[in-house]
C-alpha cells in the first residue's frame, strides 16, 4: 500500500473518530461514542498498521483535548479508548490466557488511576464520600472498559476482518 493512500485513510478515520467524538459532547450514551471513536482506529490498524495508526490516535487525541467541551471525554479517549484498539493486537497474542488477562487487567487499572488523580488533582473534580470512592470508580471502570470494550473490539475485529474487508476489497476493481 502506497504512504500516501496510508495518510488518507488515516485521515479520513481520524476525521470521522473525532466526529464521534464530538458527538459525545451533546448526545446521549456519552461513552459509546467514545468507543466507536475508538473502534475506528482499530479500522486503520487493519488497514494500515500500528504506524499510521498511532499517529491518527495521536491527531485524535489532540484535537480532542483542545476543541471538545468535556474535557474528561477526551481525557479519556486519549488515556484508553484510542490507543488500546492499537495494542490490543499485541496483547491478543500473549499465548497464556492468565497472563493476557492480567496483563489487560493491569492497563485498565493503571487507566482507572491515572484517570482518578487527573480528574482530582487536575482538573480540580471534587469527588466526596468515603474512602470507598476511591475503590469503587476504579473498579467500576476496570469492569466497565475491560470486559465490555475488549469484548467488543474482539469480535468487531473479526467482523470486519472476515465479514465487510472481502466486501469492501470486492468494490476496489
Amino acid at each position: 500500500m502506497s504512504k500516501v493512500r496510508k495518510i488518507a485513510i488515516g485521515g479520513i478515520f481520524s476525521a470521522l473518530s473525532f466526529t464521534l467524538m464530538f458527538m459525545s459532547s451533546f448526545m446521549p450514551f456519552t461513552y459509546l461514542w467514545v468507543q466507536l471513536g475508538g473502534f475506528l482506529i482499530m479500522v486503520v490498524v487493519i488497514e494500515t498498521g500500528r504506524k499510521t495508526a498511532f499517529l491518527a490516535y495521536i491527531a485524535v487525541a489532540l484535537m480532542c483535548v483542545m476543541l471538545l467541551p468535556n474535557i474528561v471525554i477526551a481525557m479519556e479517549f486519549a488515556l484508553l479508548f484510542g490507543y488500546y484498539p492499537i495494542i490490543k493486537m499485541w496483547l491478543d497474542d500473549i499465548g497464556r490466557t492468565f497472563v493476557r488477562r492480567v496483563v489487560k487487567l493491569t492497563i485498565f487499572l493503571i487507566f482507572a488511576v491515572v484517570s482518578l488523580f487527573i480528574s482530582i488533582h487536575v482538573l480540580g473534580i471534587a469527588i466526596t464520600g468515603q474512602m470507598s470512592v476511591y475503590i469503587a470508580i476504579p473498579l467500576g471502570q476496570i469492569t466497565i472498559f475491560c470486559i465490555v470494550n475488549d469484548y467488543l473490539l474482539g469480535h468487531i475485529h473479526q467482523h470486519y476482518t472476515t465479514k465487510l474487508r472481502p466486501i469492501i476489497s470486492r468494490g476496489k476493481k
